[in-house]
């Protein structure tokens, strides 16, 4: 007997045949239906849909025999494989010096005659075949050759449709989850923050208006700096929001920034002493990206790093390194650092450490959930290196 040599392209037609998540699977009417057929059409007591493993060959549906696979380097189907873009005959497998002293001729289930048309993905690899199988020498003819490969293509078919099902129940699946992140977050977001920051905007308005009189210039700018931040951050929750519910615009909505400018501009507004300092360890590239959510990630990492900071000298750092596919960035500082209990689960939705910041304030466990929702609609993801009283690194990188 000679053992067949594996495909060229092995580990991808591989990959390509895990994709079906089809192995070991339970019998199915549409290929038994299939074997049925081309056991009749071809006149052969034995028909099988095989599917060849790394090692092994399995039998998706078979007719005519009852064990549900063999080992590979026996298969006959490994030979198929071996040239997808035609039919493997094989007339009488007692002279041919590939299988007759294979264990499959010389013992049960005597495979004599075989006919096997390659079951080929769209793409271009072979998977297993659909074959029949004779006890004695045995051939067919030209109009069941054609037959045989036409079923071998409903074969895939079949496969491809069951993907596509699989596919479209895991991303509803997806989005059932991500209906239910949002309407937590919308619920937040309606009652927590934009209601008493709308009332927050109002009285601002009237007190203004009633006692502008009584202030001097620095006083007037720095009521005014209080109503643009208040309206700023209503702004941002309502933008929030819209992302929240279409985060694909992120996508849309492009532009080339300066993260570097961005980043000091986001420093000079977020500190609340001068004794925060700010490190760029490395020249912060230009990319091109959606504002809105760049602003929003490097806003919450940096707000963070300087709330949860006992340090008498915070300071945040900020490195970029650049690879074929992404930029990736570190946001880290010297502050309390975040234990490694609550590590697993600190990018969930309203998950907080039940904390004070050092200005006295807690957090509502939006943000961090936010920050990874905004990386992974910019083809990115993110990441936590903590010790308790250590500080904390931030890594999240972002698709080129």
């Amino acid at each position: 007997m000679i053992k067949p040599e594996l495909p060229e392209n092995e580990s991808e037609r591989l990959k390509a045949l895990e994709a079906y998540q089809i192995l070991d699977t339970e019998p199915e009417l549409e290929f038994e239906d299939i074997t049925s057929i081309a056991s009749q059409i071809c006149g052969t007591p034995i028909s099988l849909i095989t599917l060849l493993d790394s090692n092994r060959q399995w039998f998706k549906s078979k007719r005519g025999i009852d064990i549900s696979e063999t080992p590979r380097d026996i298969a006959f189907c490994a030979y198929s494989v071996l040239e997808p873009n035609k039919l493997l005959i094989v007339n009488d497998a007692t002279n041919d010096e590939r299988f007759k002293e294979n264990p499959l001729v010389k013992g049960d289930p005597h495979v004599i005659f075989y006919a096997g048309a390659p079951l080929v993905t769209p793409t271009g690899y072979p998977l297993g075949t659909l074959c029949v199988i004779d006890n004695k020498p045995n051939s067919i003819n030209e109009e069941q050759k054609k037959a045989l490969t036409s079923l071998a293509r409903q074969v895939v078919i079949q496969l491809e449709l069951k993907r596509v099902i699989k596919q479209q129940i895991d991303a509803q699946q997806m989005l059932k989850k991500a209906n239910e992140e949002l309407n937590k977050f919308a619920y937040i977001a309606s009652h927590d923050i934009k209601n008493p920051l709308q009332s927050m905007i109002a009285l601002s308005d009237i007190i203004f208006d009633d006692h502008a009189h009584q202030l001097d210039d620095e006083g007037k700018r720095l009521f005014s700096l209080l109503q643009q931040s208040a309206n700023n951050l209503s702004l941002l929750v309502d933008e929030i929001l819209e992302y929240s519910k279409l985060p694909d615009i992120i996508n849309l909505n492009k532009e080339h920034i300066n993260t570097e400018v961005l980043v000091k501009q986001l420093f000079n507004l977020l500190k609340k002493t001068e004794d925060v300092q700010l490190n760029i360890k490395s020249p912060l590239p230009v990319i091109h990206s959606n504002r809105m959510a760049l602003t929003q990630v490097f806003q919450n990492l940096m707000s963070n790093a300087i709330k949860y900071n006992n340090s008498k000298n915070p300071e945040i750092k900020i490195k970029c390194t650049v690879n074929k596919d992404f930029y990736i960035f570190a946001v880290k500082d010297n502050g309390t650092g975040i234990p490694k209990k609550h590590q697993a689960n600190i990018f969930e939705m309203f998950q907080t450490l039940g904390k004070k910041d050092r200005f006295g304030k807690k957090g509502t466990g939006i943000g961090l959930a936010t920050v990874k929702k905004l990386v992974e609609s910019m083809g990115g993801e993110i990441k936590l290196e903590s010790k308790q009283n250590k500080g904390s690194t931030f890594i999240f990188s972002i698709k080129k």
